[in-house]
């Protein structure tokens, strides 16, 4: 009995004689890996999984079952099959005595044994992501994103603003292009960790003194290069109210995220951030734009993460959602609710009113 995906190949015509090819194709692996192969793995490791590829391969064209469990995860994360497979056209090609019909039958076998390990590979990470530690999994693998991705943000704009001497207008865009896709990455591998934690940590256990200024003009600084890579005008207030009590942090998050999201949305026109003194203790905060805006049968998802995929069809919003759902839970921790208006073609305006009084009100003075 053989598995799907596994067949065996009953025409071959004589599995001794293509084993004996099979290892000078692993030869010809090895006295090309160094130039080729993966950086990660060396030579004694790579023909030693050659070697065991090779062994499956003749059990396939021997007939006998292969179970996907019993093959090296390397096989497939390192390319060694592939590898194999290519140093098996080239014995092939400069061996007369191979028949195409050998030559066919080792490259569905190697084939077949790709698809499989593909396929246990999915099926232990499906495995492991369903499991009671599925949540500090992808926490964990968030975290390892973090920092090479900040690096890569500080990098490009350092040498986007000219920090290591003189860039062309094109270099300057292409730097900004790398700015901007990382900062999105870096976006939701925050929103991914902070979700997860239930978003309490970015709230303060009490209202602090701050400025809201200087709150603004850190996410403008985070926003601003990949809006100018876009061509898009990016506005924020001349003049703040005085120094308040809130929540900062989670404050520059909501902000963040409906200014990112924005930014994402709009092709033509600009971006803006408005802050309105409301009530001597209310500030109302307003993130607009002139993107596409969102179509009336869309508002509904807003409010959702992790969308279903039929939802989200042509409407032009991630499955995840996590980064209006981080604002609404903010939001929700301070006492506050995010609400949007949009028209289709001319833009939307997400806003909030939030609590966060002066000085001397918080000190009741």
């Amino acid at each position: 009995m053989t598995m799907p995906g596994v067949e065996s190949v009953h025409d071959a015509a004589d599995p001794t004689e293509l084993a004996r090819w099979l290892l000078r194709a692993v030869d010809v692996l090895a006295a090309r890996w160094p130039e080729d192969g993966y950086p990660g793995i060396d030579q004694r490791q790579a023909v030693a999984l050659a070697m065991a590829a090779r062994s499956f391969v003749i059990r396939t064209l021997e007939g006998t079952t292969v179970e996907p469990s019993e093959l090296p995860m390397g096989m497939l994360a390192w390319g060694v099959l592939d590898h194999l497979e290519d140093a098996w056209f080239r014995v092939a090609d400069q061996s007369p005595e191979v028949t195409i019909a050998q030559t066919a039958d080792v490259a569905r076998a190697i084939s077949r044994l790709r698809a499989a390990a593909q396929r246990d590979a999915s099926q232990q990470f499906g495995r492991r992501l369903g499991g009671g530690d599925a949540l500090q999994l992808v926490v964990e693998l968030a975290h390892d994103l973090r920092s090479p991705l900040g690096s890569v943000m500080f990098l490009s704009d350092h040498l986007r603003s000219g920090g290591a001497g003189p860039v062309t207008p094109q270099q300057a865009r292409q730097l900004a292009l790398i700015y901007s896709a990382t900062f999105a990455l870096s976006g939701v591998v925050n929103d991914v960790v902070e979700f997860a934690r239930g978003g309490s940590r970015l709230l303060e256990p009490a209202p602090v003194p701050f400025d809201l200024g200087e709150v603004v003009r850190r996410v403008h600084d985070l926003v601003r290069p990949a809006a100018e890579e876009k061509g898009l005008t990016l506005a924020t207030p001349d003049e703040y109210p005085g120094a308040r009590f809130g929540h900062p942090v989670a404050l520059e998050r909501v902000l963040l995220n409906l200014m990112s999201n924005a930014v994402k949305f709009t092709e033509q026109g600009g971006v803006s951030i408005e802050i309105q003194a409301v009530s001597p203790r209310d500030i109302r905060c307003t993130v607009r734009d002139t993107g596409r805006g969102i179509q009336e049968t869309d508002l509904r998802m807003l409010r959702q993460p992790f969308r279903p995929f039929g939802e989200r069809s042509g409407s032009g919003f991630s499955a995840a959602g996590l980064g209006l759902a981080m604002c609404h839970r903010l939001l929700g921790f301070m006492g506050s609710a995010l609400q949007v208006e949009s028209t289709p073609g001319l833009g939307t305006a997400f806003w909030f009113e939030v609590s966060m009084p002066t000085t001397a009100d918080a000190l009741g003075q």
